[in-house]
């Protein structure tokens, strides 16, 4: 049994920091308005503190560099906020790592929203 608690929480530990590295690159994901699709690229990178910061792309309103902050992988589920545009995000990271499915957020609309890595 003690043998069994140990492996588990040695696997808890290896899993938990991979899936907070694996947020770090750039995911692209298209975010469907009404009858627009407006594309987007979210760049995360590690913030020197332990933590993540990032910037996030708007490719169909030419809007770059805007700021996200509060970016967090807590329990393989990312959150970040975009206080510029009143906006958040939340989703799930897969397992491979490869794409976050979720909920944008943004002036009372929830849309879903899903990244694949690039």
């Amino acid at each position: 049994m003690k043998t069994l608690v140990s492996a588990l929480v040695l696997t808890v530990l290896v899993i938990a920091p991979s899936h907070a590295q694996a947020i770090a690159g750039d995911w692209h994901g298209t975010l469907q308005v009404d009858v627009e699709q407006l594309r987007l690229v979210l760049h995360v990178t590690p913030d020197g503190k332990g933590g993540f910061a990032g910037t996030l792309d708007s490719l169909d309103q030419g809007a770059v560099g805007i700021r996200v902050t509060a970016v967090t992988v807590v329990d393989s589920v990312l959150k970040f906020e975009l206080p510029q545009i009143s906006g958040s995000y939340e989703g799930k990271l897969d397992a491979a790592g490869t794409s976050v499915e979720g909920t944008w957020t943004q002036s009372g609309n929830n849309l879903p929203l899903t990244w694949k890595r690039q």
